[in-house]
């Protein structure tokens, strides 16, 4: 059960991780025009 519960951590870091990169892309997108 401890395997599975570290993967649902690294998960959501990753997901996490991903929408935050979005958003950065997303606003150097707005900065360039």
């Amino acid at each position: 059960m401890r395997s599975v519960a570290s993967l649902r951590l690294l998960h959501e870091k990753l997901v996490v991780s991903e929408s935050m990169w979005k958003d950065v892309g997303w606003y150097h997108q707005r900065r360039s025009g």
